[in-house]
This record gives C-alpha cells, sequence and structure tokens, in this order.
C-alpha cells in the first residue's frame, strides 16, 4: 500500500502542478500507472471547482470559457500543450523531408507550431464555449471533471497498446505498464465516469456517457499513434502530450453534441 501511495504523488506531481510537499514527490520509475484515471479525476476538480463557483454567481461566460483554458495549461503545467506543439511541428518537418525527432528536442518553437498551437486553442475555446453555455452550473463542474479524467486516461491506453519501440518518456511509460493496469484503469474511470453523471442522467446515462466517451479516446489514440509511427517510427512523450489534448477536444465537442 505504501508503493501505491508513492506512485500516486509521483503521477501527481509529474502530470499536474498542483502544489505537493516536496518529500511526496519521489523521483521513481512509473509504476501503479492504472491510477493515472484518479490523477485525471483530481485534475478536473481543481479546474472545474472555481468554474462552477463562476458560473453559479452568474459571471459572464466568455470570461469564464477563457478561465476553464487557462486553468486546463496551468494546472498541467503546460507539460501536454508543449507535447502538442513539439509533435505538431514534426509532422511538418517530415513532410518537409527534415528529421522529425530532431525537431521535436528543438527548444525552439517554428511559426508553424505556433499557428497550429493558436488554431488549437481557438477551437478548444469555442468547443468549450458552446459546452459551457449549454449547462447548468451543476452539470458544468461534472463535464469538465470528465473531460479533463478522459484526456489523462489516454496516455494510459497509447501506452500500452503502443508496440513499437521506444525512446525516452515514451519508453518509461511503455516499461511501467501491463495490461492489468489498462483494466483496472478502465474500471477506475468507469466508476468515475457512471458515478458522477448519475446525479442528472441515472444509472443509464452514465453507462451511456460511458460508452460515447470511449469513440473520441479511441479514434485520438488511433490517430496519434498512425501519425508517430508513420512519422517517428515511435511513440515519444510529446506524442503522449499530443494525444491529451487531442483527446480533450474531441471529448469536449462529444459532451457539445450530446447534452
Amino acid at each position: 500500500m505504501s508503493k501505491v501511495i508513492d506512485d500516486f504523488f509521483s503521477l501527481l506531481c509529474f502530470f499536474t502542478s498542483i502544489p505537493i510537499p516536496k518529500h511526496l514527490c519521489k523521483s521513481s520509475e512509473f509504476s501503479s500507472l492504472y491510477l493515472i484515471p484518479l490523477i485525471g479525476f483530481i485534475k478536473g476538480v481543481v479546474i472545474a471547482l472555481p468554474i462552477a463557483i463562476l458560473r453559479i454567481l452568474n459571471f459572464d461566460i466568455f470570461i469564464t470559457t477563457s478561465i476553464v483554458l487557462i486553468l486546463h495549461f496551468t494546472v498541467q503545467g503546460f507539460l501536454h500543450a508543449d507535447g502538442f506543439i513539439d509533435f505538431s511541428e514534426a509532422l511538418l518537418a517530415h513532410r518537409l523531408g527534415i528529421d522529425p525527432y530532431m525537431v521535436i528536442k528543438d527548444k525552439y518553437k517554428g511559426s508553424y507550431a505556433i499557428a497550429v498551437f493558436v488554431t488549437f486553442v481557438l477551437f478548444l475555446y469555442t468547443s468549450l464555449y458552446g459546452l459551457l453555455n449549454k449547462l447548468t452550473p451543476l452539470n458544468s463542474f461534472i463535464y469538465i471533471v470528465l473531460s479533463e479524467t478522459w484526456s489523462l486516461t489516454s496516455v494510459l491506453i497509447l501506452s500500452y497498446f503502443s508496440s513499437t519501440s521506444l525512446k525516452g518518456l515514451g519508453r518509461e511509460f511503455k516499461e511501467g505498464i501491463d495490461f492489468h493496469d489498462v483494466i483496472i484503469g478502465l474500471v477506475i474511470i468507469f466508476t468515475i465516469n457512471v458515478t458522477t453523471i448519475i446525479p442528472i442522467k441515472g444509472l443509464i446515462g452514465g453507462i451511456y456517457s460511458f460508452i460515447s466517451s470511449l469513440i473520441p479516446i479511441v479514434f485520438s489514440v488511433m490517430f496519434s499513434h498512425t501519425l508517430s509511427v508513420k512519422t517517428l517510427g515511435f511513440i515519444t512523450g510529446d506524442v503522449l502530450g499530443f494525444t491529451v489534448e487531442l483527446t480533450y477536444a474531441l471529448v469536449v465537442i462529444t459532451y457539445f453534441i450530446l447534452v
């Protein structure tokens, strides 16, 4: 149990910028990766709670949406956003005949990466605005939490189903995961999804929401895996970050359509 607790805090420190006592952020190999959906849930609660309060206070919806975006990126410490930017630029580099892996490792972002990220943020802002505009404060809290939970779960799924040789952070996640992590992780997110939806849509609605959320995450994982294998030949930490952001956007769109 002690090891699981250590793994929990290590993952929480890695995936979020939530203030955690330094002695709990022990550097170790990634393990107990089935806890990732739980980390996503905690991250979602931290982001969604102030948003729900703003909605209750009838705060301006445009500003509230901006705050959602700001919290989404800052609570993750821009970890996944950086991966999204790097991998996006590597995709263009591959088309131009440049070594995409060297582009990923380059700390300087090009104009293409900036353009793609700005476009992504505008798309995400529009999607979040449309979703929040349709929801009550309670529903806003629930769907923001679930969006963050599902997006981080993509790391668990992509890491396990990546059959190619990995490098760097991608390798560490691959070596730390097994089939039991995936099964337990899916049970955890199923439980989170159903129990959070029950208050507003009942048990059947919770199960339907879980099944509906699987569609964007499966598409995101398959899409990212295909692109990374074609471009790099393997999965990296930047590809995982790209997948997290893509999943988040697709889940938000799915909720906007279905709610």
